[in-house]
């Protein structure tokens, strides 16, 4: 249930923000956060486990995942930035 609200919600705020800047380019920002939630949820344990081996910490998998997060955000925003300003 809270997922579904969840889903609405950012559905709702995507389109208000797209009806304001562009279908195409709220598009892709979309499109970018759905991709690196879904990265971010894919290698989540494939990361924790290589920084737990590499700086010996223990007990970080939601940090790893939030940080591994917000950088597959930022790429894919900039790459959907490249792609805007290509056009």
């Amino acid at each position: 249930m809270i997922l579904d609200l969840i889903i609405v919600v950012i559905l709702v705020l995507s389109f208000i923000s797209g009806y304001r800047r562009g279908f195409v380019a709220e598009f892709l920002n979309l499109v970018g956060f759905i991709f690196a939630l879904a990265l971010a949820w894919r290698y989540n344990s494939a990361i924790s486990d290589w920084i737990v081996t590499q700086f010996n910490l223990t007990g970080h998998h939601q940090l790893v995942y939030w940080v591994s997060f917000l950088v597959y955000l930022y790429v894919s925003l900039a790459i959907s930035n490249v792609i805007k300003t290509s056009n």
